[in-house]
Parts: C-alpha cells; sequence; structure tokens
C-alpha cells in the first residue's frame, strides 16, 4: 500500500510566504499538560491541522502508524544543517506543536530524531537500513510519544522522509 506524500500534501496547503512564521498559533493546540495517551490507532494529521500549524521548511519527514494513511507526526525543516525542524503530532484530537531537539536539517532526521513540545515529547527510531519496497524513502520505524504525567505509548510504523 502506498502512502500519501505528506510533503506534497503539506506544501499544498500551507502556502509559503517566505516569511517567517510566529512559533505559536491560536488555533493550532499548545502541548498538553497531561495528554492521553490511547493504545489503539491513534487519530492522524489531516490538511487542516498541517495549514493551522504553518510548519517552517522545504523538506521533512512523516510518521504513520502501521495500517493508516496519515500520519500522526511530521517534522518540516530547511535543508541546511544548521536548521531545527517544526513538528507537529496528533494525540487525542489535538494537534500539538513540536521542536526538535537538535539542529542538522533533514540529515539530522533521516534516521530519526527527538522532538519535544511543553511537557510532550516525541522519539522515533529507524528500525532498518532497508527502505519499504513501494517507496524507497519510507523505512520500518518506532515512534514513542509521552511525558510525565501521562507515561508514554510506543508505536509501530513508517518513517518516510524527503522533499
Amino acid at each position: 500500500m502506498r502512502h500519501w506524500p505528506i510533503f506534497v500534501l503539506a506544501g499544498l496547503v500551507a502556502g509559503c510566504s517566505g516569511e517567517p512564521q510566529p512559533d505559536s498559533n491560536p488555533s493550532v493546540a499548545a502541548p498538553a499538560a497531561s495528554p492521553q495517551i490511547e493504545s489503539s490507532s491513534e487519530p492522524t494529521l489531516d490538511a487542516e491541522d498541517l495549514a493551522l500549524a504553518q510548519l517552517s521548511g522545504t523538506v521533512g519527514c512523516a510518521f504513520t502508524q502501521a495500517g493508516q494513511q496519515g500520519p500522526i507526526l511530521v517534522a518540516r525543516t530547511d535543508p541546511r544543517n544548521g536548521a531545527r525542524a517544526d513538528g507537529l503530532v496528533k494525540v487525542d484530537a489535538s494537534a500539538i506543536r513540536l521542536r526538535s531537539d537538535r539542529a542538522g536539517g533533514l540529515t539530522a532526521m533521516v534516521h530519526g530524531g527527538r522532538f519535544k513540545g511543553g511537557d510532550l515529547r516525541a522519539q522515533v527510531a529507524v528500525l532498518s537500513d532497508k527502505p519499504d519496497t513501494d517507496d524507497p524513502q519510507s523505512y520500518p520505524a518506532r515512534l514513542e510519544v509521552g511525558s510525565s504525567t501521562a507515561g508514554s505509548q510506543v508505536i509501530e510504523g513508517r518513517w518516510t522522509c524527503g522533499g
């Protein structure tokens, strides 16, 4: 099964103004103090979530849970090595902004990454160096999402990076 390239979708809905975007958008939820992380299929980010978030960057990665069509987490950055990624993760019905914990542009995210937004943390670990047979930019991966107040959850899926 082929996944929609979220980067194309995000580019179409976000609109590129070329101007820096504000750090916060009142339409996108601030990090929750105590997210409730469920063990079943997680809700996915949609075009509206991505448009409201106005993530900066021209390249990025997305984590999609196994068996789902849309991503749970999207991170975008500039390709230069000093850039830090902005991200968005869906927890329950809320889209929560994240920021990568280190600079490095796309290179820093290809093999996974760590992100934080308030008390919420998310870590993507790529599990194999062998790409998906249907998509050479997609790799098996594991996402751990959690907070100090709600615990954490591990989700199996795919990590797809590109422009």
